[in-house]
């Protein structure tokens, strides 16, 4: 009985046992299950919370500040035009030569009207300076028949010539001859001007000053001079490097003159990794080709002025 008594409780022990190993595997999958689905929980709100921000800055690019180009700060350093050119010759396969200046460019704002009667005359010489610089006789001939055929209509209207009687029963005539046979001629009436260099800097031109201004005497001089300074070789490089120092105070590794005029000289030099332009006057305002160049090299081989001493002659009694 004892024996039996043993066994039973013995069996008895090892199915509570059993049931209380089966009760917290149950506890286990069940705790797995909650940290799952609480480790899902917390990604779905990570992907929300990442989505969030992704709306937010898309709200912000749609706001209209970053899509405003001409409110960034790149802007005020740097032109569109110049950055565009950069960004192709960067792009191209051609090499770039950093020492050439790049070109200068201007607006104008104005207004487009059609031309006036009262202003056929300077209608007229716009026409006969085209004719004279035209090479080929036969084409200014066909121009001048086919597309001014009346240089005294401009616009549909005559300047001045016949009866007021007859201005009025053929202006209808006139307006249709002029669209077939003549030229519509318009004028710009300017209000603003400005001039924008190669970097972005934009300079206001006075209309007054703009219309008063007159070509340049040695225009077209100026490719002659820079060619015959550029003959020169090392011995001119090495000039305008010490012009540059004596008048600057800037010691530079190259130098070369880009343009030229009645007034004084630009220079490209390149000092380490910055290249600026440099500009030189003279003296005096050049009237010709022989005066620029004759200043210029004044600056760049200057003369020295020690008078020479005179020499004591003993004279003998």
């Amino acid at each position: 009985m004892k024996e039996l008594e043993l066994s039973g409780a013995s069996e008895v022990d090892f199915e509570i046992e059993d049931i209380d190993d089966e009760d917290s595997d149950i506890e286990d999958e069940d705790e797995d299950e909650d940290e799952d689905e609480d480790e899902n929980a917390e990604e779905e709100d990570y992907d929300e919370d990442w989505v969030s921000a992704l709306e937010d800055n898309d709200q912000d690019d749609s706001d209209g500040t970053l899509g405003d180009w001409a409110k960034l700060e790149t802007m005020h350093s740097s032109h569109p035009m110049y950055f565009a050119s950069k960004l192709t010759e960067v792009a191209s396969d051609d090499p770039i030569d950093w020492m050439e200046q790049p070109s200068d460019g201007l607006a104008i704002q104005g207004l487009l009207r059609p031309a006036f009667i009262e202003e056929h005359s300077e209608i007229q010489k716009h026409i006969s300076t085209n004719q004279s610089r035209s090479s080929d006789k036969h084409q200014v001939e066909k121009v001048v028949g086919d597309k001014v055929e009346d240089v005294s209509i401009i616009n549909g209207h005559r300047n001045g010539l016949g009866s007021s009687e007859d201005n009025s029963t053929s202006e209808e005539s006139e307006k249709n001859e002029i669209s077939m046979n003549g030229s519509l001629f318009y004028k710009l009436q300017m209000s603003k001007i400005q001039l924008i260099t190669a970097h972005g800097h934009q300079t206001d031109v006075e209309l007054e000053d703009f219309k008063q201004a007159q070509p340049d005497a040695i225009a077209h001089s100026a490719a002659k001079i820079i060619s015959r300074l550029k003959a020169g070789g090392e011995k001119t490089v090495q000039a305008l490097k010490s012009l540059c120092w004596r008048c600057k105070g800037i010691p530079v590794e190259e130098a070369a003159i880009i343009s030229v005029d009645s007034l004084g000289f630009n220079l490209r030099v390149c000092c380490g990794t910055q290249i600026q332009t440099l500009r030189f006057t003279y003296n005096a305002r050049a009237t010709s080709e022989y005066s620029a160049e004759r200043q210029i090299k004044d600056l760049l081989f200057p003369r020295s002025h020690q008078k020479p001493q005179k020499r004591r002659t003993g004279s003998s009694k």
